[in-house]
């Protein structure tokens, strides 16, 4: 769990401090105000993988990367706590993706003030670490920068993209350790969902069919072998999808309820601790927001999720204390700050009354709207 984060020289983060809520966290904040930046900046850590080349010690040459600070406080199994820092060099492509040319990542437990400990890149995997005690005293760590998730606002948008047909056991290589899941991923980790996690799939067809959303009526998959001399039989996965009684391919979705099929199974099946979520309204209807939202905070019990949002209705199933607002200063870039220090302590206590009195937190801001700044 991510109790703090400070995020140094990351694009609008130019010396940001997130206090995130141990369960669900809001971020809420005018455009460009740095909300995204925010996500990305603590997702650079499961991008760092054992390929990743070191920073040299007394190198100060970045060769026009970008050098950023993230320094996280942790708090992991049997309530330890520990200090990270990421020094990360990275360039950004044009799809606004972020790519990890060095790093270094150094931590400490908060219990003394010892000094920051260098953390070899190779235990980032087990198996090149000849250290076993070394590693099973770091690995709870280890899972904390690598258990999390981030899903951008237009990650399942365009379900035209969504292939017919998808080869489950086909593998992708990348040169990083770390992707963001497309359409093709989602058919094939809920066909894989189908075939050998039985109570996660029937949990996600009763929150999405009839008695849950009603968005379908039946989700199926023709699967084909065929045969092939190199690597045995190839397995080709066709899904279909009933809505009022007519069958069809997932591409042929509306934006919305492809999004939301996404989502919801990703949000119960992702096993990572930390879930970073761009703008979960992106294309989805009111209501189905609002259920969304109530799944959000069920989830939030047993792993911690971030969500940034420009809407009203996201705030409307949310508490004062879920809530931080994002700004951004001319000069000291995105700042944020906990609702209750946002407002005077007659407005907070006024707030409070109103909740508890009269409606939800984002009729409130309708009604009465709060600065930013």
């Amino acid at each position: 769990m991510i109790n703090k984060a400070t995020i140094y020289n990351y694009r609008s983060c130019l010396e940001t401090e997130v206090e995130l809520h141990p369960e669900l966290t809001v971020l809420i904040g005018a455009n460009a105000a740095g909300k995204t930046n925010i996500l990305q900046a603590l997702y650079l850590f499961p991008k760092i993988d054992r390929t990743s080349k070191a920073i040299p010690k007394k190198s100060n040459d970045f060769d026009g990367h970008i050098h950023s600070i993230v320094e996280l406080n942790l708090t992991i199994s049997q309530d330890r706590n520990y200090k990270l820092k990421g020094n990360i060099l990275h360039v950004t492509d044009q799809y606004n993706e972020d790519h990890i040319q060095m790093a270094t990542i150094e931590y400490k437990s908060n219990d003394n003030e010892e000094e920051y400990i260098s953390m070899n890149f190779d235990i980032l995997e087990q198996s090149y670490y000849t250290d076993k005690k070394e590693f099973e005293e770091i690995s709870p760590i280890i899972k904390g920068i690598q258990g999390i998730s981030y899903y951008s606002a237009a990650q399942f948008t365009n379900p035209r993209k969504c292939p017919i047909s998808v080869k489950p056991n086909e593998l992708i290589f990348t040169k990083e350790g770390v992707r963001k899941k497309g359409h093709s991923d989602f058919i094939k980790e809920l066909y894989k969902s189908f075939q050998n996690n039985h109570e996660i799939f029937q949990q996600y067809l009763f929150l999405v069919g009839k008695e849950g959303l009603g968005l379908v009526e039946e989700i199926n998959f023709n699967v084909q072998q065929f045969p092939n001399a190199s690597f045995g039989n190839k397995i080709v996965v066709t899904p279909s999808i009933l809505i009022d009684g007519i069958s069809m391919s997932f591409n042929q979705l509306s934006d919305g309820t492809f999004r939301t099929l996404a989502l919801v199974f990703y949000v119960i099946s992702d096993e990572n601790e930390i879930l970073l979520i761009e703008e979960p309204e992106v294309s989805v209807h009111h209501g189905l927001l609002l259920s969304i939202m109530e799944l959000i905070k069920q989830e939030s019990k047993r792993k911690q999720i971030v969500v940034s949002t420009h809407s009203d209705l996201v705030l409307d199933r949310v508490t004062p204390e879920n809530v931080l607002l994002v700004s951004k200063d001319t000069e000291e870039g995105t700042l944020v700050k906990p609702l209750n220090k946002n407002m005077s302590e007659n407005e907070y206590e006024s707030l409070k009354e109103y909740l508890e009195t009269e409606g939800n937190l984002g009729e409130y801001w309708r009604e009465t709207g709060w600065e930013y700044e």
